[in-house]
Parts: C-alpha cells; structure tokens; sequence
C-alpha cells in the first residue's frame, strides 16, 4: 500500500474524497490537515473507493488513521488498513471519531475492539448568530469588551489578500515574542500556519484582519466544514488591544451568519486556559471524538 505525504499537489483529490462523505470534525477538512502534517506526520492513501489519512501520535508515537472517507466499502476499506497494520505488528487505531461514526464501524463484522472517549479532543460548537451580536444573556461581559474596543480604538475590519502578507507575518512573531514558553502544539501551529499563508490564493478559505493604525493587531481564518458549519482554523490577536479576541469572533460571524448556523471553534487540547476561554463564549453543545483501537 503506497503512502504519501499530504501536500497542495493533492488538494483536489483529497477535497473531492472528503465531500463525497463529509464529517462534522476540523480533521476533516483539507487546510486544517495541511496545518498539523508535519506535526503528525500525516499521509495518505486511497484503497477501495476511499481516502484513507495516517498520523503519527507525537507522544506515543502510535500510528493511527481518520475515518476512511467516500464512498467505497467501509468494511474492505479497514480490513484492508488492519492488514496493512498487522504487518507493522502494529494495532489499527482509528481517531477522530463521533458516536455515529464509531456506532458505523460497531456494525461492522470486525471482533475485539476497544472504544474510548477522549474529552480533550471535543470540539466545541457556537450559534452563529450568539457570537454575532453576543445575544445570550451570559456573554453579556463579551458585549462589554466589544463595546470598549470601539470606544477606545478606530480600526478597520477587512479580508486578507496576499498584500497583507508581511503584515500578518509581523503579528505571528509579535504574539509569539510575548509568550514565555511555547510547547509542541504552539510551535507546530505557527509552522503550519506560516506554510498555508505560502499558498493561500490555492485554498478556499478566507482570512481576516483587524488593523489599527496600519498595524495588524489580529487575525483569523475561517472556512466551510459542512453546508451548515463554519470551521475557525486560526485566531491571533494582541492582547494588549482589551477584546481583541472578541472583536475578531463577532465581525466573523457578522459576515456569515446568513451563511452558517454553527461555527466551530475545534478542541482545546487538554489546555487548560484554552479550556477556559472556549467555555466562556458558551458553545452551544460539544462534539464529542472517540477512538478505536483493534486489539488483533
């Protein structure tokens, strides 16, 4: 079984294999695959009418693969991998998954498996419409830092283009310089963010700024997950500019919310802060991601 690194090259296959059978995941999606491969080493492989993504866990060093995503047989597709694996004298392991997708598999003639959850990897899921005007009675503090971003500052909220490159690079290195460690997942971040901005004009999502003063003080991108959520890739802001954050997540689902009636804001990693400051916008409900792993 031939195995390739995920790179631009593969864009339309990757993307025409992930709509024939679209899941409602940030693993799911071809710019946030683009961000983390090389931080787990992703590839991929099509076998039996379906795409098949590998990863690297960076910790345990296991290897794992998504959901087999289009629409060949579900069944010979993972024989087919478990095969693969055995000859590893390795056990397939299968993240990323929803309930649905794991209760799919369950129906599958496949013995000896072991399901677990893994609430680090929930990903969190807002109404477009509470973040665009911040309508629930609990983010009341979130109108109020909007409200003082705008008494305090005149800015411009604008789309990204390849003429605001060097002014988004300069807002990556200041948010960075202002942190005193950055770990793996920080590091891995900003390599891959650096490399989709390289080739932006080639990927179907968008990116915006907020400029003060000619500077870029933040930044978000954002792109279609499914026909009725909007994946946030990416948000960075200075945060000596009070709400900046808050600002950038409003305008956002300002400008789609006839579009999307959810956005996602992916999974905060076990990060105890980024925990906190998620459940603060009050996501509307979680989704929760399981793993599989087949013990023969």
């Amino acid at each position: 079984m031939d195995w390739k690194s995920i790179s631009f090259e593969d864009k339309t296959i990757i993307e025409e294999m992930i709509q024939l059978k679209p899941y409602p995941l940030s693993d799911y999606n071809f710019t946030h695959m683009n961000i983390w491969q090389n931080a787990f080493k992703l590839s991929f492989t099509i076998t039996n009418g379906n795409l098949i993504v590998r990863g690297k866990d960076p910790i345990s060093n296991e290897d794992y693969i998504y959901m087999p995503m289009g629409i060949g047989n579900l069944q010979t597709s993972i024989d087919s991998i478990r095969s693969e694996f055995k000859r590893w004298h390795k056990p397939l392991i299968i993240k990323a998954l929803t309930p649905k997708m794991m209760s799919e598999i369950r129906t599958l003639n496949i013995p000896c498996s072991n399901f677990t959850f893994n609430r680090n990897e929930y990903e969190y899921i807002y109404k477009t419409k509470h973040i665009a005007e911040y309508s629930d009675k609990n983010l009341r503090r979130k109108r109020e830092l909007c409200r003082h971003f705008e008494s305090n500052y005149i800015y411009e909220f604008i789309r990204y283009e390849t003429e605001h490159h060097q002014l988004v690079l300069d807002l990556i290195e200041k948010w960075h310089e202002n942190r005193e460690d950055d770990g793996f997942i920080v590091k891995s971040e900003k390599e891959g963010i650096l490399k989709i901005l390289n080739r932006f004009d080639q990927l179907t999502c968008e990116g915006f700024l907020l400029i003060i003063s000619g500077e870029v003080v933040g930044f978000i991108i954002a792109e279609s997950l499914t026909a009725d959520i909007l994946l946030i890739h990416y948000e960075k802001g200075l945060r000596a500019y009070k709400g900046v954050y808050d600002i950038l997540k409003r305008n956002v689902s300002r400008y789609y919310q006839s579009e999307f009636k959810y956005i996602s804001l992916e999974e905060d990693m076990g990060i105890k802060g980024l925990r906190i400051a998620k459940e603060l916008y009050r996501p509307n409900h979680l989704i929760s991601k399981g793993t599989i792993t087949f013990m023969d």
